[in-house]
């Protein structure tokens, strides 16, 4: 990451779906509090501050500080992937002084047409784990909902907030 850049927005399922490949069902709550600890000491060590957005929230969105990090959720009406351009879009000149990690390539070419810098989360992950923070990227072989011999689905487990969002995101009843 260059030195020039002070702030890292994090794309987080983004980032926590390169981390982690659950061989059983885990609360994405579990691999959230995971994935911030480990940020926090990054952001700590190189004295950067960090935003980590999630898709869900309640309706109007919430967002948590704890240190050097702040923890986003946009609410129902806005997506992780648009809370990133928005932010960065709102930046303007100061763009250049933020790094995007998603791998999702629609966020990285806008937000490098706003003269904003990105990372893969694939080599942030890497990075991470060779950062020293008490985090270890753990190689077991399976993605989320690739399938062993068995015939077993690797998925993990939703808590009851993250159904709710779906669940009204994607009921046609409501």
């Amino acid at each position: 990451m260059q030195e020039t850049h002070r702030e890292i927005i994090i794309d987080g399922y983004n980032l926590i779906y390169r981390l982690f490949h659950p061989e059983n069902a885990c609360l994405l709550s579990d691999l959230r509090e995971q994935t911030e600890a480990a940020l926090s000491k990054y952001l700590q060590k190189r004295r950067l501050h960090g935003t980590v957005v999630y898709d869900g929230g309640t309706v109007r969105g919430s967002s948590f500080r704890s240190g050097r990090i702040d923890t986003v959720f946009p609410g129902s009406g806005t997506s992780a992937d648009q809370w990133i351009i928005d932010h960065v879009r709102e930046k303007a000149s100061k763009a250049c002084m933020t790094t995007v990690v998603s791998s999702d390539r629609e966020i990285r070419q806008f937000v490098s047409a706003f003269g904003a810098g990105w990372m893969s989360s694939e080599s942030f992950a890497e990075e991470l784990g060779r950062s020293g923070c008490g985090f270890r990227q753990e190689k077991q072989g399976k993605k989320y909902g690739e399938r062993d011999h068995s015939g077993k689905n690797h998925e993990t487990a939703l808590d009851r907030r993250e159904i709710m969002y779906w669940r009204a995101l994607f009921d046609p009843e409501k």
